[in-house]
């Protein structure tokens, strides 16, 4: 269970992303909100955590690999000063 807070102003359109989608191996992950030093939290299809990132403050692009993954459906999420500031869904293709 995610003890963060989802912030009540979020709009509907995250304007943050990740790209190319699929991803074959190289995850570009596109902030389109202000923060401060973030995390950015990768979940398998089960819910566990397969990989954790340290975003410096105000960086609105960062890439990270995902080849020694295995194929299917992830889930991340942003998080910053406690709140998750955007969350998504990305396919990973072999």
């Amino acid at each position: 269970m995610h003890e963060e807070k989802i912030k009540d102003n979020q709009p509907d359109v995250s304007p943050t992303f990740i790209y190319p989608n699929p991803v074959s191996n190289i995850a570009v992950l596109s902030i389109g909100v202000e923060h401060g030093e973030s995390s950015l939290r990768i979940y398998n299809s089960t819910g566990e955590v397969v990989n954790s990132f340290s975003i410096p403050e105000d960086q609105n692009v960062f890439s990270f690999e995902m080849k020694n993954m295995p194929q299917g459906i992830y889930h991340y999420i942003l998080i910053s000063e406690n709140d998750v500031i955007a969350s998504g869904n990305f396919n990973l293709l072999k």
